[in-house]
């Protein structure tokens, strides 16, 4: 599954489930599905930490994964992809 191809028009939480220095691999519980992210600031799938210290996914943006992820934190993907 590609990161534009996640659900739209409603948020959806993402589980970590391996991190390495070329990609981010996050698995959908309700699809089933797996989404690998690349780490490369040219593309789409910037996941930062949010003010309350939730990590966010913004499918549109281009930029990092925070070096902070860890495999089984939870990742949510906004609808807007900038809350």
């Amino acid at each position: 599954m590609k990161i534009y191809e996640i659900m739209s028009g409603e948020d959806t939480e993402l589980i970590v489930q391996k991190d390495d220095q070329k990609s981010t691999t996050l698995f959908n519980p309700k699809t089933k599905e797996t989404i690998i992210t690349p780490k490369d600031p040219k593309k789409p799938g910037k996941i930062t930490q949010n003010d309350a210290g939730e990590m966010v996914m913004n499918k549109e943006e281009p930029g990092v994964v925070t070096p902070e992820i860890k495999p089984g934190m939870k990742v949510k993907v906004n609808s807007q992809g900038n809350k």
